[in-house]
């Protein structure tokens, strides 16, 4: 069996390269690397941003907030002005303060379109920055406790890496597998494998392995560049090669049922689409319906974010582990009935 594996695989990597997916791969791996340290910012505002007009005595706020390292360029010296700044960003409020210290009062420019949240934490971040200026203590009596050390906020750019590793090898493995089935099958291929002394478990491993190794290589050359060798990359291989394996199993399954590519494109793009939902709440974790939770993708990126910005959670890998080995061999048990009954029986 061992052999008949090599043998197969061998087979595969050439198919793989013959058909420049290894190729796309290492292209796709450089050019993410490269828009992610070079492109993609660091910071993305994506709240209004704060213009202001200072009327109080002294300008105590301008003078307090270019302390905090506001940049100059958002004060201006008339109402009129500040008006006018408003009107042309569209992606901004205006705050005028007027009066003194002791009795400041603030006037909000608004678009129209904010939301309520948004002006409800503006008026929130207002009052407890006047109450700081005044070196008043909390009237309300709430504390803040962090259950672990809290860690470095991640940069926008960075923070993007666990989303484009777990949706961009989920999209990849997913595609060639099915590629590479269809291709097969067009070239007879699946005939004479029937034919042959292999069996279903050297194919089936023969094609996770090779997706496996592209998701690796993809994967490993994104985070080398992104983030150095300061990682754990033991447990990021380990959770690399069981979701690369999982979406090799899933779009081998899927892909059996149909005759040709165009055939399987509509639901491939229903699985992918379905795949991605959970970066939804990678960006706002604070939608998390219960729903999404139960996607494979959801805990992985989660899990790949810890691996690679450590928050000092513990006990998270070995669960995730778990559930992915048991995901896994729930689709190779499937995958192995339906290539058995329905890919190679086709072969004859």
């Amino acid at each position: 069996m061992l052999k008949r594996f090599v043998n197969l695989f061998n087979q595969d990597v050439k198919v793989v390269i013959r058909n420049k997916f290894l190729t796309v791969v290492l292209l796709l791996a450089f050019v993410i690397a490269g828009l992610i340290n070079f492109v993609i910012p660091e910071d993305v505002k994506i709240t209004p941003k704060e213009l202001f007009f200072d009327n109080t005595t002294e300008r105590i706020w301008e003078k307090e907030l270019i302390k905090r390292g506001m940049e100059i360029d958002r004060f201006y010296y008339s109402r009129d002005e500040l008006h006018k700044a408003v009107q042309e960003d569209k992606n901004s409020l205006g705050i005028i303060a007027e009066g003194s210290l002791e009795d400041t009062t603030f006037t909000i420019i608004r678009q129209g379109t904010e939301t309520q949240e948004i002006i409800n934490v503006l008026d929130a971040t207002l009052e407890n920055g006047v109450r700081e200026l005044r070196n008043l203590e909390n009237a309300e009596g709430f504390g803040v406790e962090f259950l672990r050390s809290r860690s470095e906020p991640i940069p926008f750019n960075k923070n993007l890496i666990p989303v484009v590793l777990v949706f961009e090898v989920v999209m990849l493995g997913f595609l060639i597998i099915a590629v590479m089935i269809f291709q097969e099958k067009q070239e007879g291929s699946i005939r004479a494998y029937r034919v042959s002394p292999g069996g279903v478990l050297e194919y089936i491993f023969s094609k996770a392995a090779v997706i496996t190794l592209l998701g690796l290589v993809y994967g490993g050359i994104i985070v080398l560049l992104t983030r150095g060798f300061g990682i754990d990359y033991l447990s990021l291989t380990i959770l690399i090669v069981l979701t690369s394996t999982l979406i090799t199993l899933m779009g081998l399954l899927l892909s059996v049922f149909f005759r040709n590519i165009s055939e399987f494109f509509f639901a491939a793009i229903a699985i992918l689409i379905a795949s991605g939902i959970p970066a939804i709440s990678y960006m706002y974790p604070s939608f998390a319906p219960p729903f999404m939770t139960w996607i494979p993708s959801y805990p992985v990126v989660f899990g790949v974010r810890e691996i690679l910005f450590s928050t000092g959670k513990e006990g998270f890998l070995a669960p995730l582990i778990w559930v992915l080995l048991l995901e896994n061999a729930v689709l190779f048990a499937a995958s192995s009935w339906a290539v058995r009954r329905k890919l190679l029986k086709e072969g004859r």
